[in-house]
């Protein structure tokens, strides 16, 4: 899969296959319906829960992926002379630490593509925010920006 895969198309994506999923559903209501009418076995399809399960999950991936991503859009705006890079590495820390729950929690999230690509995106958070902490320095400014 491509890890470029912004949000909001993604959610269309889910959008479609929560539909698709629905029309099945209904289709599979209608079959046990008919077998029901003629003293059939009723067909069981444990494929509807389980990727009903599955869609879920990818829809609170991709909320993380939209929330770190967002988080982050929202720091460029700041000025360089009132970036607090302390916060930020805390923020970033927090963001890490809920990706991980939801790895452990959901161990399957920890197999895709855009699981990775989110912790890759707030693991070089984690490598800038000190550089900018850096640059910030008197001592750095002094040297480097005359």
């Amino acid at each position: 899969g491509n890890i470029n895969i912004t949000p909001i198309v993604a959610y269309k994506v889910l959008d479609k296959l929560a539909k698709e999923l629905l029309d099945k559903e209904m289709e599979a209501k209608r079959f046990n319906e008919l077998e029901e009418l003629f003293e059939l076995q009723v067909t069981k399809y444990p494929e509807i829960n389980d990727t009903r399960a599955e869609l879920k999950l990818l829809k609170l991936i991709w909320d993380s992926k939209a929330l770190v991503a967002s988080t982050y859009d929202s720091w460029n705006s700041q000025l360089w002379n009132e970036i607090k890079t302390d916060d930020l590495e805390d923020i970033n820390k927090i963001l890490l630490k809920n990706l991980r729950k939801q790895g452990n929690d959901f161990n399957v999230l920890k197999s895709w593509p855009v699981y990775k690509s989110i912790e890759d995106m707030i693991k070089n958070m984690t490598i800038v925010l000190p550089l900018i902490n850096e640059l910030h320095s008197q001592a750095m400014r002094d040297r480097h920006w005359k």
